[in-house]
């Protein structure tokens, strides 16, 4: 092996796969195709998967033990979990789905050589590590609309000119909706990657997400109730800490739910974005909440803001009333639209799709500006929705307000 050159070997059964692989490689400095019939070690290896895939598991993991490359890359037009958690188990350095995405493939390669060059320069993707802003969805209750306002406002961040790098965490336990409502299939969700940390590296990690075509990165929950492996906060403390080298902003879907693991979420979150509607059981429960976080001693009040969902005109409790009893000021207000959100769920669209130019999708716009170079975590917007006309509120409402 050359020095300062790195190796490459492949190994494709597909010709037009190969001449792809070859095209893409050729075009990277530092990198050399080795011949088919070439002898000695490569530095890296790109190994298609075919039918049956245990002969070609064999292959990697003999490859491997003998120290014949640096690295081995699989590349199969199959998906299945199953040889991706078997390529986890390998230690393979990343997956190439069929069809290639070339912009990606060129980006791991530049990746895997600086890794190899130098592990200290902590290179990703030609740039420096990042530090990526945590932010934290947690719903009142359920049907508030917490994974909608996850979804949009990933989206929303991720379509910015200044084109942030954005990743999604469905991190309900299970039968989370996020996949559904981005209309993708996901080969990993987070189980599956929490129960390979130890295996977990940049090159991976960024193979086992799912790529929207808003330039969005997801990891969905599992789809079925896992049993014989129970995530604790220290994995996902980790994961979610190693993602943060990888992107600007993590939006994570946390549910309603106030375990040990989500508890781990919101300490190291950034922002926690408490989404709520108006109406009194949800402020009931979003004062319960606020009350359990300054018990907790976390998250901060300061790192604490609440958005409410589907807002009308005249409703009975006032974003003025509510704000008195939570001593908080709402943070964001995003209108009701039960039209175009229901539009967006049943055919796996976020919001801007349906109809960009909706007050609903512009909200969200107006809302992940907040978080880029117009705004960071933590600021409230400029200008509030306008509170509706004073009316005389219930019994039950003022009985609350006092209390």
């Amino acid at each position: 092996m050359s020095k300062g050159i790195s190796v490459v070997k492949i190994l494709v059964k597909t010709d037009a796969i190969r001449k792809e692989l070859e095209e893409i490689i050729s075009s990277i400095d530092g990198f050399a195709i080795q011949r088919d019939d070439a002898a000695g070690d490569s530095d890296l290896l790109i190994l298609e998967i075919g039918e049956p895939p245990e002969r070609d598991f064999l292959y990697a993991s003999v490859i491997k033990k003998a120290g014949r490359t640096k690295g081995i890359f699989f590349t199969s037009a199959l998906t299945a979990p199953e040889i991706l958690l078997e390529a986890l188990k390998l230690g393979i350095k990343g997956f190439f789905p069929q069809p290639l995405d070339r912009q990606y493939v060129k980006e791991t390669l530049v990746n895997f050589r600086g890794d190899q060059k130098d592990n200290t320069e902590n290179k990703i993707s030609g740039s420096e590590l990042k530090s990526g802003q945590i932010i934290t969805l947690f719903g009142s209750k359920g049907g508030v609309g917490t994974t909608t306002a996850a979804v949009n406002l990933a989206v929303s961040l991720a379509s910015r000119k200044d084109a942030p790098k954005v990743a999604l965490l469905d991190m309900n336990p299970f039968l989370g909706e996020v996949s559904m409502f981005l209309g993708i299939e996901s080969a990993f969700d987070w189980i599956e990657v929490a129960k390979n940390i130890d295996r977990l590296d940049a090159t991976f990690l960024m193979s086992a997400l799912t790529l929207h075509e808003s330039g969005l990165y997801v990891l969905p929950s599992p789809v079925s109730i896992t049993e014989g492996f129970q995530a604790n906060p220290q994995v996902l403390e980790t994961m979610l800490s190693f993602m943060q080298t990888l992107f600007d902003y993590i939006i994570v879907d946390s549910g309603q739910f106030l375990d040990d693991n989500a508890k781990a979420i919101l300490k190291l979150s950034h922002l926690t974005l408490l989404v709520f509607i108006p109406s009194l059981p949800c402020i009931i429960n979003l004062k319960r909440i606020m009350d359990t976080f300054y018990k907790l001693g976390y998250p901060s009040e300061n790192a604490v803001e609440i958005i409410a969902n589907r807002s009308i005109r005249n409703a009975e409790v006032s974003p003025k009333e509510i704000e008195t009893a939570l001593k908080k000021s709402i943070f964001f207000t995003l209108p009701n639209d039960y039209r175009n959100t229901m539009s967006a769920i049943n055919l796996g669209k976020p919001l801007m799709e349906i109809d960009s130019r909706s007050e609903i999708a512009q909200k969200f716009s107006a809302l992940a500006a907040l978080f880029t170079k117009e705004g960071k975590p933590g600021e409230k917007p400029v200008v509030l929705p306008e509170t509706p006309k004073k009316r005389k509120a219930s019994l039950f409402v003022n009985n609350f307000f006092k209390s």
